[in-house]
């Protein structure tokens, strides 16, 4: 942030840019805290030999911090938009994670809030998506409409997921 606030207007320095600098990393190290159970299902996927990848788009603060959260040992992959220069739902970036991953598209599951259209976009790749709602409550309803539309499978709760990925 402070970076961007000296590109911005040039010569700015001082204790409020570090500030912001320090407010802005707080704000993104507690986006990357994980909700309850998502730990637990990662390592319940990783047990069964399942290869997961993240597929984010994000700004480049969250690969910088990545390694230093308790995710980065849980994904084989991940693939991060600011540092592709593509985010969801390029069909890039999903292609991206698949060559990573060495997987087929057919063969695998996209699993999103369909926040970006993400889930039209792994979908129009190949991939199988399932919709979780993180906080049912704040969901889009056009973004479930759209997967109960399509088939594709809703999970509510982060501890049904493991279940629905083996029925697919």
């Amino acid at each position: 942030i402070a970076e961007n606030l000296r590109a911005i207007v040039p010569g700015s320095s001082g204790p409020r840019l570090d500030e912001a600098d320090r407010v802005y990393e707080t704000f993104t190290r507690t986006s990357l805290m994980p909700k309850p159970g998502a730990f637990e299902v990662l390592d319940r996927l990783g047990e069964r030999g399942i290869a997961t990848a993240l597929v984010t788009n994000c700004a480049p603060d969250v690969p910088d911090l990545w390694e230093q959260t308790g995710w980065a040992p849980r994904f084989d992959v991940a693939i991060f938009s600011c540092s592709l220069g593509v985010k969801k739902p390029d069909p890039r970036i999903y292609r991206e994670a698949l060559a990573k991953l060495a997987v087929a598209a057919e063969r695998t599951a996209f699993v999103g809030d369909g926040s970006d259209g993400e889930l039209r976009g792994a979908a129009d790749v190949g991939l199988r998506p399932v919709l979780v709602r993180n906080q049912p409550d704040l969901a889009d309803p056009d973004v479930r409409a759209e997967a109960e539309a399509a088939g594709w499978p809703v999970v509510d709760r982060l501890d049904e997921l493991p279940a629905v990925l083996q029925t697919m």
